[in-house]
């Protein structure tokens, strides 16, 4: 298996725990090394981490808690937010968090790429369709999770 190859099998698997910390730093520093990141650092007390599908999905969702277990901890289901607006929207259905994700963009361009792929045509291979997650069907959280490790690789390779 190439380089590559082992780096993004093995940072698919990152998942958020209580000490949130790890995954904050790496989902910080790819924020900060993206091309569309406003200069400058924020402040990490004001952010948290945001899980795309909620850890308690309501009725807008089609999977339920017992059915995503611990794969919405996965890395591919997290994202950066600021504080404020992550109570705002705790369980909320996607299209409510698209919202808040469009308001976020600027701070954070990978909110701005959950919205773009959001909007990308139903039979483009690239879409995450995290919409249509359930039970059976988890390649949202999956496909993300390589998106972002294609994206981690370019900032780690040399380590």
């Amino acid at each position: 298996k190439s380089k590559k190859a082992t780096f993004i099998d093995e940072f698919t698997k990152l998942y958020y725990n209580v000490n949130s910390s790890f995954i904050k730093y790496i989902l910080s520093e790819m924020q900060l090394n993206h091309p569309d990141c406003p200069p400058g650092k924020w402040d990490n007390n004001l952010i948290e981490i945001e899980h795309i599908i909620p850890q308690n999905p309501n009725d807008g969702w089609k999977i339920n808690k017992v059915e995503l277990g611990n794969k919405v901890h996965l890395i591919g289901n997290l994202t950066l937010i600021t504080s404020k607006a992550n109570s705002s929207i705790n369980n909320d259905s996607l299209e409510k968090k698209l919202e808040t994700y469009k308001k976020q963009g600027n701070t954070f361009p990978q909110m701005k790429e959950i919205v773009n792929n959001y909007y990308l045509p139903e039979d483009e291979v690239k879409r995450w369709a995290f919409e249509k997650t359930t039970a059976y069907d988890l390649t949202s959280i999956e496909k993300r999770g390589k998106s972002l490790a294609e994206t981690a690789f370019k900032i780690w390779k040399n380590f």
